[in-house]
């Protein structure tokens, strides 16, 4: 069974593409299963302008992550 990853930074420019990049070799080195993703956060605050609005992308946002298996979060 084919294990999925995401890598969160703020911006999903640097830190989160390098990450899975790196990973992603490991993997395929280690000849493990494991599909990588990389997303950044900071345009969830951007769009964040009303409460029902928030509460619709916490939603979406949740059903979002629980498609992966695991989850990393760089600062």
């Amino acid at each position: 069974m084919t294990q999925r990853y995401l890598f969160l930074c703020a911006m999903g420019i640097n830190r989160s593409p390098t990450a899975a990049r790196i990973a992603q070799n490991i993997a395929r080195e280690r000849e493990l299963d494991i599909t990588m993703a990389y997303s950044g956060i900071d345009y969830i605050i951007n769009d964040m302008n009303t409460n029902m609005y928030l509460a619709l992308r916490i939603d979406e946002l949740r059903t979002h992550f629980n498609q992966f298996d695991r989850i990393f979060v760089m600062e």
